[in-house]
C-alpha cells in the first residue's frame, strides 16, 4: 500500500487491517504481529488474498488459489473469492488445472495446453461438449460433474489479449 499509494504508514496499516478482515482474518483473532509460520495454509492463503484486494483492483488474477489446501478450506477460499469479486464488482481470472474448481464459478472458460488454446467458450457449453482430448483428461482427473444452470449471454466485462506481467517498480530495499 505504501509503495503504490501516497498514504501515511498509519493509514496503510488501517487499510491492511481492513483487507485482512475482509479476507476473514479479523485483527482480534489474527494480530498483524503474527509470523507466517504461525498461520495455517488456509490462513496464509487469506493473507495473500488480502494483499491482492487491498488496492481494490478491477481484475483479480488467482493463480492456483486452492492448491495444497484441504477440501473444506478449498471450498471456503473459493466462496471467499466469489464474495469479494461480487462485493467489489471486479473481474477474476482464475488459473487452475482443476476443472472442478472453475466449473461452478466461471462464466467463461479457456483451456490451454502447452500455451495454446485448445477450447474456449461459455462454461456450460464447454462442459456439455468437451472436444479436445486434453480437456477431457482434465475433467476426468477432477472426478467432478459440473452442475450449472445456463445464464443469459451478456457482453464481456473485459477482453484481454497479449497480456504481459511486468513488475518494474523502483525499489530501494527488498520490502520497498
Amino acid at each position: 500500500i505504501l509503495i503504490h499509494e501516497d498514504v501515511s504508514r498509519a493509514e496503510a496499516m488501517n487499510r491492511a487491517r481492513e483487507a485482512l478482515a475482509r479476507a476473514e482474518l479479523p485483527e482480534h483473532r489474527f494480530p498483524l504481529t503474527r509470523y507466517p509460520h504461525e498461520l495455517s495454509g488456509g490462513q496464509r492463503q487469506r493473507v495473500v488474498i488480502a494483499m491482492a484486494i487491498a488496492l481494490r483492483p478491477r481484475l483479480l488474477i488467482a493463480d492456483e488459489p486452492t492448491t495444497a489446501l484441504d477440501v473444506t478450506t478449498q471450498a471456503q477460499i473459493l466462496e471467499l473469492l466469489t464474495r469479494l469479486v461480487r462485493e467489489d464488482g471486479m473481474g477474476m481470472l482464475m488459473i487452475t488445472h482443476d476443472l472442478a474448481v472453475v466449473s461452478d464459478m466461471a462464466d467463461h472458460i479457456v483451456i490451454m495446453q502447452h500455451g495454446r488454446v485448445v477450447e474456449r467458450g461459455p462454461c456450460p457449453e464447454i462442459f456439455a461438449n468437451l472436444q479436445h482430448p486434453y480437456s477431457q483428461t482434465l475433467l476426468a482427473a477432477s472426478g467432478h460433474t459440473p452442475d450449472r444452470v445456463p445464464r443469459e449471454a451478456q457482453a464481456p466485462l473485459l477482453e484481454v489479449d497479449h497480456v504481459v506481467r511486468d513488475y518494474t517498480l523502483p525499489r530501494k530495499t527488498l520490502f520497498g
